[in-house]
């Protein structure tokens, strides 16, 4: 927050800090406290998109952390956590509907194979193609 209240003082326009917010409590404080003008928040939306009318209506206090969850990152595949959260994002987009009870190196492993695939993909239709 100590950057976000230079960065605020520097600038004229809204401030924005996103990452690692999740307590309601937190999130109150920092508008409260003029320390920031917006507040971002992702990953929790996967796990619940219901989620930001929880935190409105008191029904929870904090943000779904589904890393939490998960393994400390020194015994993850680099990159793993965010390769899993963005495998989650296509599940939503193609399906509706996120797995999150797949496990994070799993989620990876797919995620990894999906750029693979794109990545072909990608490299075919720029070879057919002239530039």
């Amino acid at each position: 927050m100590e950057y976000a209240r230079d960065i605020k003082n520097a600038v004229s326009i809204p401030v924005m800090v996103t990452g690692g917010f999740r307590r309601a409590k937190v999130m109150n404080d920092a508008l409260l406290n003029n320390d920031v003008d917006l507040i971002g928040v992702g990953r929790p939306f996967i796990v619940d998109p219901e989620f930001p009318q929880k935190l409105l209506d008191g029904l929870i206090d904090s943000a779904p952390s589904k890393e939490r969850e998960f393994p400390p990152a020194d015994e993850l595949p680099r990159g793993a956590v965010l390769n899993w959260f963005c495998h989650q994002l296509l599940l939503h987009g193609e399906l509706g509907i996120a797995d999150t009870s797949l496990p994070v190196t799993e989620g990876h492993e797919h995620y990894l194979k999906r750029i693979e695939k794109m990545t072909e993909q990608l490299l075919r239709e720029r070879g057919a193609q002239p530039y």
